[in-house]
Protein backbone atom coordinates (compact mmCIF):
# COMPACT_ATOMS: atom_id res chain seq x y z
CA UNK A 1 0.00 0.00 0.00
CA UNK A 2 2.86 2.33 0.83
CA UNK A 3 4.44 1.74 -2.59
CA UNK A 4 1.18 2.59 -4.30
CA UNK A 5 0.93 5.90 -2.45
CA UNK A 6 4.54 6.76 -3.33
CA UNK A 7 3.89 5.90 -6.98
CA UNK A 8 0.81 8.13 -7.06
CA UNK A 9 2.76 11.04 -5.54
CA UNK A 10 5.53 10.66 -8.11
CA UNK A 11 3.00 10.57 -10.97
CA UNK A 12 1.27 13.73 -9.73
CA UNK A 13 4.61 15.56 -9.54
CA UNK A 14 5.70 14.41 -12.99
CA UNK A 15 2.45 15.43 -14.69
CA UNK A 16 2.23 18.79 -12.94
CA UNK A 17 5.83 19.71 -13.85
CA UNK A 18 5.45 18.81 -17.51
CA UNK A 19 2.55 21.24 -17.90
CA UNK A 20 4.73 24.20 -16.90
CA UNK A 21 7.16 23.55 -19.78
CA UNK A 22 4.42 23.13 -22.35
CA UNK A 23 4.42 25.73 -25.14
CA UNK A 24 1.26 27.31 -26.46
CA UNK A 25 0.48 29.20 -29.67
CA UNK A 26 0.33 32.93 -28.97
CA UNK A 27 -1.02 35.27 -31.61
CA UNK A 28 -0.80 39.05 -31.60
CA UNK A 29 -3.43 40.63 -33.83
CA UNK A 30 -3.92 44.29 -34.81
CA UNK A 31 -6.97 45.13 -36.92
CA UNK A 32 -9.59 47.75 -37.81
CA UNK A 33 -6.92 50.38 -38.56
CA UNK A 34 -7.07 52.42 -41.76
CA UNK A 35 -3.79 54.35 -41.62
CA UNK A 36 -0.14 53.89 -40.69
CA UNK A 37 0.09 52.33 -37.23
CA UNK A 38 3.13 51.82 -35.00
CA UNK A 39 3.07 48.31 -33.53
CA UNK A 40 5.29 47.16 -30.66
CA UNK A 41 5.29 43.58 -29.35
CA UNK A 42 7.27 41.26 -27.08
CA UNK A 43 8.60 38.20 -28.89
CA UNK A 44 9.36 34.71 -27.55
CA UNK A 45 12.96 35.78 -26.77
CA UNK A 46 11.65 38.59 -24.50
CA UNK A 47 12.75 41.30 -26.96
CA UNK A 48 10.59 44.33 -27.70
CA UNK A 49 10.14 44.73 -31.46
CA UNK A 50 8.68 47.84 -33.13
CA UNK A 51 7.49 48.31 -36.68
CA UNK A 52 5.20 50.60 -38.62
CA UNK A 53 2.46 48.93 -40.66
CA UNK A 54 0.54 50.72 -43.39
CA UNK A 55 -3.12 49.76 -43.26
CA UNK A 56 -5.03 50.68 -46.43
CA UNK A 57 -8.51 49.95 -45.07
CA UNK A 58 -10.18 48.81 -41.88
CA UNK A 59 -10.40 45.32 -43.43
CA UNK A 60 -6.60 44.92 -43.26
CA UNK A 61 -5.02 43.09 -40.33
CA UNK A 62 -1.54 42.39 -38.97
CA UNK A 63 -0.74 39.31 -36.95
CA UNK A 64 2.19 37.38 -35.57
CA UNK A 65 2.04 33.80 -34.27
CA UNK A 66 4.73 32.35 -32.01
CA UNK A 67 5.21 29.61 -29.42
CA UNK A 68 5.50 30.74 -25.80
CA UNK A 69 5.69 28.99 -22.47
CA UNK A 70 3.10 29.22 -19.71
CA UNK A 71 3.83 32.24 -17.55
CA UNK A 72 5.64 34.17 -20.32
CA UNK A 73 4.75 37.84 -20.57
CA UNK A 74 2.73 38.83 -23.66
CA UNK A 75 2.56 42.42 -24.88
CA UNK A 76 1.35 44.17 -28.00
CA UNK A 77 0.61 47.87 -28.47
CA UNK A 78 -0.55 50.06 -31.32
CA UNK A 79 -0.34 53.80 -31.88
CA UNK A 80 -1.93 55.60 -34.82
CA UNK A 81 -1.66 59.24 -35.85
CA UNK A 82 -4.65 59.76 -38.18
CA UNK A 83 -7.67 61.19 -36.33
CA UNK A 84 -10.09 59.28 -38.57
CA UNK A 85 -8.54 55.87 -37.86
CA UNK A 86 -9.13 53.31 -35.14
CA UNK A 87 -7.46 50.13 -33.93
CA UNK A 88 -8.25 46.84 -32.22
CA UNK A 89 -5.42 44.99 -30.45
CA UNK A 90 -5.71 41.36 -29.33
CA UNK A 91 -3.64 38.64 -27.68
CA UNK A 92 -4.86 35.12 -28.38
CA UNK A 93 -3.61 31.91 -26.77
CA UNK A 94 -4.46 28.71 -28.62
CA UNK A 95 -7.09 30.64 -30.59
CA UNK A 96 -8.85 32.18 -27.56
CA UNK A 97 -8.72 35.91 -26.87
CA UNK A 98 -7.12 36.53 -23.46
CA UNK A 99 -6.59 40.30 -23.79
CA UNK A 100 -8.19 42.89 -26.05
CA UNK A 101 -8.23 46.69 -26.26
CA UNK A 102 -9.53 49.10 -28.87
CA UNK A 103 -9.61 52.78 -29.73
CA UNK A 104 -11.74 54.81 -32.16
CA UNK A 105 -10.72 58.27 -33.38
CA UNK A 106 -8.20 58.75 -30.55
CA UNK A 107 -4.85 59.38 -32.28
CA UNK A 108 -1.58 59.51 -30.34
CA UNK A 109 -3.00 57.20 -27.66
CA UNK A 110 -1.27 53.86 -27.02
CA UNK A 111 -3.64 50.91 -27.13
CA UNK A 112 -2.07 48.08 -25.12
CA UNK A 113 -2.98 44.44 -24.54
CA UNK A 114 -0.66 42.63 -22.13
CA UNK A 115 -0.59 39.87 -19.56
CA UNK A 116 0.88 36.39 -19.15
CA UNK A 117 0.37 33.09 -20.91
CA UNK A 118 -2.04 31.27 -18.56
CA UNK A 119 -1.08 28.13 -16.64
Amino acid sequence: MKKLIHLMIVLVIVFSCSKENETLKVEYRVSEASAATDITYRNAESEMISETVEFNSSEDAWNLVTDMKRGDIVFVSALYHDSTSSVNVQVLVDGKIIKQKSSVNEPEKYVIASGTVPY
